[in-house]
């Protein structure tokens, strides 16, 4: 998130936002959350505050499958 606001901000080549949600659906999405808030990037986008939190629930509820039914 940080690299990329960095990027915005110097009018480069972005990041794109399926990228993030890809990387946030497939475990990423805590750190997602926290670079979001940390970096204050992408916080108004109605996309990442619905669904980074979807995916965050997904990602624990499969680590809590995987840790108790293995």
């Amino acid at each position: 998130m940080c690299h990329d606001k960095k990027r915005a901000i110097n009018g480069e080549f972005r990041i794109s936002e399926s990228l993030f949600f890809i990387l946030s659906l497939l475990g990423g999405a805590l750190g997602t959350m926290f670079g979001m808030r940390y970096c204050r990037h992408k916080t108004k986008k109605p996309a990442f505050i619905i669904l980074v939190p979807v995916f965050l629930l997904l990602n624990l509820s499969v680590l809590f499958l995987i840790y108790f039914y293995t």
